[in-house]
């Protein structure tokens, strides 16, 4: 892309996921996710297929004025966010992520659940 954006993020729903196995977890997940993503779209007005990918780049003068508050999980949808609120221009590539080979996920989809949906909040009403 030259120029055409100021947050690139990657995108499973453009290139593809191999992780996508149909367990309980990747399913709870994804439905949260497209849930997030589908309100970020709704109230910015924008066509993202995923806001939690953690595949991403950023123009440098750019990530030093998002006042970035997030420091967990929610980190990714948090600078989304605060890049559209402020006009910046946030593009997708499709990136395709293969199946874990060994290790497991370090992201607890039932105890870290309410931190997507509560950024969001304190995001929309500029908390």
């Amino acid at each position: 892309m030259k120029n055409e954006a100021d947050l690139v993020i990657g995108s499973r729903h453009k290139g593809g996921s191999d992780e996508w196995k149909g367990d309980i977890d990747t399913y709870l997940r994804s439905v949260g996710g497209g849930l997030l993503t589908l309100i970020i779209n709704y109230l910015w007005k924008v066509n993202l297929t995923e806001c939690l990918n953690g595949f991403r780049a950023v123009k440098r003068d750019v990530g030093l004025k998002l006042e970035l508050r997030a420091n967990n999980f929610d980190v990714e949808q948090h600078m989304i966010v605060q890049c559209l609120k402020k006009k910046y221009r946030v593009a997708e590539v499709a990136t395709h992520e293969y199946e874990r080979k060994w290790g497991v996920s370090k992201l607890p989809t039932y105890r870290k659940a309410y931190l997507f949906f509560w950024r969001l909040f304190l995001d929309v009403f500029n908390l």
